[in-house]
């Protein structure tokens, strides 16, 4: 089916992807602006065509907001697709490909978070062809702003779904490796969303609500509860956090601490198999998780602005967030006392069940997005 370009952003999150499209006999490439990214690809994909061109990044300490940059956003985009010359290029990222003038590739987007906070609706998705959405309700929002209305869209389901299932072969020892000792053993993984530029930051420390006071004394005082109820605590900030002391966390007690940076992601996906519940704010790690149908609980976080004109409306959390420190360890506490027995996906609000095609009988989105990419590039040629 043609030629088709992968970028990787930071990681290594559409391997299946690519290697499906190859098994269908496609013609595929890999291009990265990352060192670091290309040295795991290279590790990986020994036998692939990988086009590196580097775009270095930088960090600005005073900078509002996102203190990472890179210098020459686009360049290398551009620089993959001349030299491909691609039938189509696949990307879960949208604002870097917008900077390169549209040629005559198909370009596919398959998102690489769908998150709570205003971020997922970009103006910069008005560059591609075809969006694939994990379920209906996406599409109807898709429909509905301006930028993507008439952008083809297919529902496919989410492809990080499908690596979510495919993966659960693989628990028993990612949990041993994350901290859990026996069987019974629950993994909590707190995973906060980064936050912006404003007073409070909210999303960008430890806490997306609360003032820590005395150095992460919530932190603290969570893990040693969760210690006492049997269970392990693992922490995963968001890889553009930059006010969190990663150096005393990872001497904590009954902590696990995953690192990452922001040119090579940690895989999200080996943590949401291992875990047992999961604790987060408004972080598109909910969505992933959700899929599992464990546990989740949500922080609300402090700064009204998240709520003004959100991706995912507050009615469709997977259930009602907690405002203070001790409903979240009196919630935390219930379920960890509990029986051991199968969370469903029944028990989660019904706007966020809305948002997850939680069907598994024909789960297959990956192949799904094979076939609509396919489509489209069959339409392009009749026209």
């Amino acid at each position: 089916m043609g030629r088709i370009l992968f970028i990787a952003n930071s990681n290594l999150s559409l391997s299946d992807v690519f290697l499906y499209f190859k098994k269908m006999g496609s013609q595929v490439c890999w291009g990265t602006f990352e060192a670091s990214v290309r040295d795991a690809l290279i590790k990986a994909f020994p036998r692939d065509e990988i086009i590196f061109i580097e775009d270095p990044i930088d960090f600005d300490p005073v900078k509002p907001g996102n203190k990472f940059y890179y210098k020459n956003p686009g360049i290398a985009e551009g620089g993959f697709i001349s030299l491909f010359r691609p039938d189509a290029v696949v990307t879960d990222v949208s604002n870097r490909l917008s900077r390169v003038p549209k040629g005559n590739e198909i370009r596919v987007n398959l998102f690489h978070s769908f998150c709570f906070k205003q971020y997922v609706f970009h103006e910069s998705l008005s560059n591609f062809d075809l969006l694939c959405l994990p379920s209906f309700w996406w599409k109807g929002c898709f429909e509905r702003y301006g930028p993507t209305r008439d952008i083809p869209k297919v529902v496919t389901g989410y492809f990080k779904h499908e690596l979510i299932i495919k993966r659960q072969s693989r628990r028993k020892a990612l949990r041993r490796a994350l901290g859990a000792h026996t069987e019974s053993s629950r993994l909590v993984l707190y995973a906060p969303t980064w936050g912006g530029a404003g007073a409070l930051n909210w999303g960008n420390g430890v806490w997306a609500r609360w003032d820590e006071g005395v150095k992460y004394k919530y932190l603290t005082c969570l893990a040693k509860s969760i210690k006492e109820l049997g269970g392990h605590l693992i922490l995963k900030f968001h890889h553009l956090a930059t006010n969190v002391d990663f150096d005393y966390i990872d001497g904590m007690e009954g902590v696990t601490l995953v690192r990452d940076s922001p040119t090579l992601f940690a895989d999200p996906i080996d943590l949401i198999v291992a875990a047992d519940i999961l604790i987060s704010d408004v972080s598109g790690m909910i969505f992933e998780f959700g899929i599992t149908g464990k546990p989740i609980l949500t922080i609300d976080p402090s700064s009204p602005e998240v709520w003004e004109c959100p991706s995912i409306p507050r009615s469709h959390l997977p259930n009602a967030p907690v405002g203070t420190f001790g409903e979240l360890l009196d919630s935390l506490r219930r379920i960890l006392e509990e029986d051991h027995g199968e969370f469903s996906s029944r028990c989660y609000s019904t706007g966020f069940q809305e948002l997850i095609d939680f069907d598994k009988t024909e789960f297959q989105p990956i192949h799904n997005i094979y076939s609509a990419v396919r489509q489209r590039l069959c339409e392009d040629k009749r026209s």
